[in-house]
């Protein structure tokens, strides 16, 4: 799920465009285990758009690392 997005939108006065809370699938080629809750960053990712109308999406990472627990 994306978190945060900081991404400049070209928008219409009133209009609010972000992609928080937007989720996501990415491939990753190993098993990995990732702890429930947990923050994470996909490492060596590719992206590409396809499709008819350029609206499809496939992410494929390297692997994962796992963000470190604060307190």
């Amino acid at each position: 799920m994306i978190t945060t997005d900081n991404t400049q939108y070209h928008q219409n006065e009133g209009e609010v465009v972000s992609n928080r809370f937007e989720k996501l699938s990415i491939k990753i080629s190993n098993d990995i285990e990732i702890p429930v809750n947990q923050h994470v960053i996909p490492t060596g990712v590719v992206a590409k758009v396809y499709g008819d109308y350029r609206n499809q999406l496939s992410i494929t990472a390297d692997g994962i690392t796992v963000i470190p627990a604060k307190g």
